[in-house]
């Protein structure tokens, strides 16, 4: 059969609660962003959000490691950013 070629995307198609975790996650630095009066990468930088949305932390820890050496964003941020990762985890 000839099928084989159509419809192909790139990857897999990434989970829906990621990509809603992202979005809630970037609409969260937008907020800060836009409170704050810099842009949004200083907030946090956007490969360092899809990290974050991708792993999903649930502790203080993960998120710190995550987070790399922006340890003064993790000290203002982490208890909100928990809380955004938390409210779109997975329910098993």
């Amino acid at each position: 059969s000839r099928s084989r070629g159509s419809g192909r995307r790139r990857g897999p198609r990434p989970d829906p609660l990621l990509l809603e975790r992202y979005e809630a996650l970037r609409q969260w630095r937008k907020g800060v962003a836009r409170r704050e009066g810099v842009e949004s990468d200083i907030v946090l930088p956007r490969e360092v959000l899809w990290q974050i949305a991708r792993e999903a932390p649930t502790t203080p820890e993960a998120l710190r490691r995550l987070m790399g050496p922006l340890e003064g964003r993790f000290r203002t941020y982490g208890s909100e950013i928990l809380k955004i990762v938390a409210s779109y985890a997975p329910t098993r």
